[in-house]
Formats: structure tokens, sequence, C-alpha cells
């Protein structure tokens, strides 16, 4: 292969990869397991590219070159073009990259202030119901959420937090691609009635996702009800996933909170005191909002603070040392799952003391049932 800027059609193989680079037109910038290449134009400003293309494998590459215009080359996958996007995020892009003709059957079903929300299928060797995240163009707020988005789902895998399948950010509009989800906890809990095994059970799931984030060092920031999706899967409990997180950051090595910007919105009937004050985040502050979903569980969605109708109203209430109150309920088995978790963010905490009354209140609910049952014989 000749060190020309003119290539004519022929294939490339990884020992080609030498020429390419001495190439005046043409850089490699990153090779994965699979043996896909990542290639860049040297034409690029700062850290921002203006034109970047996708490679298949090294067995698949057939492409021509024209007064080294890279626009003409010649793939099987499309050409993809990647308008002043970070190169750290195009360097994620290469792992679950999906070609956007991938996705079909949209159907629109929710519209938020920086994107919409559709229902779709993921085609391919197996079809799949998926959720689509599709932020709106040329929105600055969009563009750096979607950042913070990829660079915390994509190092996460558990089963209680929402997994991100795919996504398609070298074209616009970005798209992020979820495993699909039933409904959200709102949805079910004015849907379905539940056993008190159910909610037991439910609370402890979103314990193990909080314990998870906890660990990876990752402050959620905004957990609440409609962020927490359920999945039915009969005879079984439902099977709850935490989401939203857009508002998500991770901590820095030694830290153990963050402040946001204080101008920035927060669901004040969620947050906890500091962080209506102040925009300080925590794991703790993660737990205040565990607490009080975990209330709403126990209410069946009822609303939380009725007679207050502002956030500076309820940080006054908060400060003054009022609490929800208990709900009216005759089982104290779930209740006191939470007893530990509401009162004070200064002493929450997920730890080894609250998962084991979880999982002992979760095999108390298990007996009562079991003698419910002999009784009833």
């Amino acid at each position: 292969m000749k060190k020309s800027t003119s290539i004519t059609s022929t294939r490339c193989t990884p020992s080609d990869t030498r020429s390419l680079r001495k190439s005046s037109s043409v850089q490699i910038m990153k090779r994965n397991k699979k043996g896909r290449f990542l290639f860049d134009r040297e034409n690029r400003c700062n850290s921002h590219c203006k034109v970047k293309s996708l490679w298949t494998s090294s067995k698949e590459r057939n492409y021509s070159q024209d007064d080294s215009e890279v626009s003409k080359l010649k793939l099987r996958r499309p050409y993809y073009k990647a308008q002043e996007l970070d190169l750290g995020i195009f360097e994620i892009a290469m792992s679950r990259e999906i070609r956007p003709d991938f996705l079909q059957n949209l159907t629109h079903f929710h519209k938020s202030r920086h994107y919409d929300i559709y229902h779709g299928v993921l085609t391919g060797r197996k079809n799949m119901d998926v959720v689509v995240k599709q932020y709106f163009e040329n929105d600055p707020i969009s563009e750096s959420s979607i950042r913070e988005e990829l660079n915390i789902l994509n190092h996460l895998s558990h089963q209680n937090i929402v997994y991100l399948r795919a996504w398609t950010i070298l074209t616009t509009p970005y798209r992020l691609i979820y495993d699909s989800m039933n409904r959200n906890l709102i949805k079910h809990l004015q849907t379905n009635a539940g056993s008190w095994q159910d909610v037991v059970d439910m609370a402890g799931q979103i314990a193990n996702g909080l314990v998870y984030l906890e660990e990876e060092g990752i402050i959620h920031g905004n957990l609440q009800a409609k962020h927490i999706f359920v999945m039915d899967r009969p005879p079984f409990c439902p099977l709850v996933k935490i989401g939203g997180f857009r508002k998500a950051k991770r901590l820095a090595y030694g830290e153990s909170e963050i402040y946001g910007d204080v101008m920035t919105p927060v669901q004040t009937e969620y947050a906890a005191p500091e962080v209506i004050r102040e925009r300080r985040f925590s794991a703790k502050s993660d737990i205040w909002s565990y607490g009080v979903v975990i209330y709403e569980i126990l209410t069946k969605g009822d609303r939380l603070y009725p007679k207050i109708k502002t956030g500076d109203e309820l940080y006054r209430w908060l400060e003054a040392g009022n609490r929800l109150e208990r709900p009216a309920t005759s089982d104290d088995i779930a209740y006191n799952t939470t007893r530990c978790l509401v009162p004070s963010p200064q002493k929450a905490e997920v730890d080894d003391v609250h998962m084991e009354r979880i999982e002992a209140s979760k095999k108390e609910s298990n007996l009562l049932s079991i003698r419910k049952t002999q009784l009833k014989h």
C-alpha cells in the first residue's frame, strides 16, 4: 500500500495501519477488542472534531478516497458525522452505538423540558421493546445532560438500576435507549394494591440499588417516585429499578458530598433540607429521598405535604423539627424498615443494619402470610 493521499479501491488490514498513521489526511484514533477502528481527520479544533467516521471490522473495509476527502468513504455501516462532539464521548460511543434505523415503531408518550420519551422496538438478532429518550437538537443543556448521563450509566450494571442498552450520539438527534419497563412507581401505586410482602420487597430492592450507587461513588440527586420503574414478573414480586440519572454526579476520590448550582430547581418534596437550602448533595440526601419514596409506597401515593405550597415554607417546616406522620396502617412490618431513614439527614445511611432489618421484615411477612393461609384451611 503506497503512502499517498490518493487511495483507490483496496482492502485495509491491521498490518496496513502504519501507513495510514503516516497519511496526511487520516489518523487512527483507537482500536477495540473486536478489531474495530476509529478514524479521525486531522482537521479538528482543540478537543472537538468536525468529521469522524466509524469503520467496521478490518475484514470488511472497502473504501475509496479522492482528493483526500474522507467524506467519499464507502462503508457497509453508515458514515456518521459528529458536529462539535467531545472526543471522550465519541470514544464511549464505539461500545454501544447503533444505527438510527435499528429503532422501529417509535410512539411518543411523554415530553420534558429537554427531551421526548418514546416507546419503540430495537431490531436486530432479537427484537426488543425499549424506551427511547430523544434530546432536543441545538440545546446546550441537552448536550451537557447526555454527556453526564452517559458517563454515569456507561459503567453501571446492577439488577436494580435501569440498563442503558444502546445509544445514537454520532448523529442528531441524540438518543439514549433503555430496556423497557411496565410503568413508574406512581402509576404502579395507583393501579396495584399489592401485599405487604410486595411493599417490603420493593423497599429492599430500592435500598439495594442505592447501596450499589454509594459503592460506585455516585450521587443520584433526583430520587423520586416517578424515577423508579416497576416491571411485573408473576408469580414473584415486581422488579424495581432506579432511573432518572440526568442530574446524577460521580464523586471525586476522597469526596463525600458535592455542591450544585443554587439556581438549579429541585423537587422540594423529596429533597433533604441541606439540598433545599444550599444544593448540597450526598449519599445521605439520597437516603432522605428514599425515605420519602417509601412513605409514598406505604400510603399508596398520597400527597406528601398537602398544607405546604412553597419550597421555602417546606424548608422552615422541616427546620422546625417537623416530619411526615406515620401512615395510618395496622401493619408495622413495612413501616419499621424506614424508622431510621427519614428523621434526620445527618443520621441517614444505608448500612448492614438497615438491610438486615429489611430482610427480617421479609421473613416475618412471609411467616404471617403462611399463618393466614393455615388459618383459612
